[in-house]
């Protein structure tokens, strides 16, 4: 989450027990229940694919892929899924969801 956060929003970090809000039509990304800290879309150096309406709308944010992609019919899923198999994924620290996007990906193209 750090890595994230815009350097405003990471002098104003204070909580301890972040949590991501996956409600799409939400603003707020980030929030701490015990301290009442929250960070919203604009507080993030990404954009929140999930959160995001208009292009670009990322799916993938290890390797710059979008929904764009997806709908231009690249085989995003595979790209992927063989970059993950290789080692080169950082989900944990470049997704805001803090996990793989492939989930994500599988989601769009439902």
């Amino acid at each position: 989450m750090k890595a994230l956060l815009t350097g405003k929003a990471l002098r104003r970090l204070g909580g301890r027990a972040y949590r991501f809000c996956a409600e799409p039509d939400c603003d707020v990304v980030y929030f701490d229940r015990d301290t009442g800290s929250v960070f919203g879309k604009r507080d993030l150096e990404v954009r929140v694919g999930l959160k995001e309406s208009s292009d670009p709308i990322p799916i993938c944010y290890c390797f710059d892929l979008t929904v764009a992609d997806l709908r231009m019919g690249i085989d995003v899923a595979g790209m992927i899924g063989a970059e993950v198999r290789a080692g080169h994924c950082a989900c944990e620290v470049k997704n805001p969801q803090g996990s793989c996007c492939l989930g994500n990906v599988s989601v769009a193209l439902a």
